[in-house]
């Protein structure tokens, strides 16, 4: 009796661990695709200036580090836009990207632009010429 009892346990524990690990699994590419292809504003970039802050939290075995972006890019070519973007408009991309040690399996965070560096820019329009992003992670994607 006490072996089924444990035989059940276990079966149980796998089956717990099996679903709960599908959790974490990676978000998959037709996903984030479906997020880039609903996003109003796709733009074609280069990046002028990157200003980025960072801090990091300690917690239980792990850290947390989180880095607030503030990207000023020039657009070269519209691919499509609800805010009436224009090749040659200077735009302001804020969005922050945030790092786990050790990390945790999924999709990796958005990536951070180095000046005269290019990438298809997926985007929400905030007020004026401020945008975030809108398929993260996947916002960015380097050219």
């Amino acid at each position: 009796m006490l072996l089924k009892s444990l035989g059940r346990i276990g079966l149980v524990t796998t089956f717990v661990a099996a679903v709960g690990g599908s959790i974490w699994a990676a978000v998959p590419s037709s996903a984030i695709r479906a997020l880039q292809d609903s996003a109003p504003e796709a733009v074609n970039i280069t990046a002028m200036r990157v200003d980025k802050t960072s801090a990091t939290r300690q917690g239980n075995a792990q850290s947390v580090t989180t880095t607030d972006v503030t990207l000023t890019a020039k657009v070269d070519v519209v691919r499509r836009t609800a805010s009436g973007l224009v090749p040659g408009t200077v735009i302001v991309i804020r969005y922050a990207i945030t790092y786990q040690e050790p990390p945790v399996p999924g999709p990796q965070p958005n990536i951070i632009l180095n000046p005269g560096e290019k990438a298809v820019a997926y985007l929400e329009h905030k007020n004026e010429n401020n945008f975030t992003c809108a398929a993260a992670p996947g916002c960015l994607e380097k050219l």
